[in-house]
């Protein structure tokens, strides 16, 4: 978690990147985006894999054509790119069923729907909807990885704790494993 325009997406992408080539034959990373672009996601997956800026990667069609190869031989190929502006946690659960993930990336979780979640709100809602998330990793035995914000309370800290989570200081965290917060002055 961390404030906007700290680079959440950023350092997913570099650390999802890195996975993909650790990956068995039939193991996959989905990858659900909800925050910016899918295209610009998707760029950032190749730049952040072959540490390539994107201009160069796209300056003539012999460098794309060798980007693409080099991409799928290090494993891009095992990356699910899941695009839309809102989804929920039973659409995450399908995709499961249908591709049994290693790893499923969030970005940004906190935005994710689900079903009867009009009846909580704040807090109450964020800690179902974590819930969820562990359940969707017990059940299709793969580890679940979220972005989500920090409050207003962590603007200008360099280290954040568990309180400067948006919205839900115990709830949310009580369903975490590991919680990473990217503080920045």
């Amino acid at each position: 978690f961390a404030r906007t325009n700290i680079g959440k997406t950023s350092w997913l992408v570099s650390e999802i990147t890195n996975f993909c080539h650790q990956l068995g034959d039939d193991e996959y990373i989905l990858y659900f985006n909800n925050e910016e672009a899918g295209r610009q996601v998707k760029y950032r997956f190749y730049t952040a894999m072959l540490n390539t800026p994107l201009g160069k990667l796209k300056s003539s069609v012999d460098t794309a054509r060798l980007a693409m190869e080099t991409y799928a031989k290090r494993g891009g190929h095992k990356l699910k790119l899941y695009d839309k502006d809102v989804f929920s946690v039973e659409d995450i659960d399908r995709f499961c069923y249908d591709y049994k993930p290693r790893i499923v990336v969030v970005d940004v979780a906190d935005k994710v729907h689900f079903r009867g979640m009009g009846q909580l709100e704040g807090a109450q809602r964020l800690k179902e909807l974590y819930r969820r998330y562990r359940e969707i990793s017990k059940r299709h035995n793969c580890t679940v990885i979220t972005s989500a914000q920090a409050s207003a309370d962590a603007a200008g800290k360099k280290w954040l704790d568990l309180i400067h989570m948006d919205m839900s200081k115990v709830g949310k965290p009580a369903e975490l494993d590991l919680s990473i917060g990217i503080g920045a002055t």
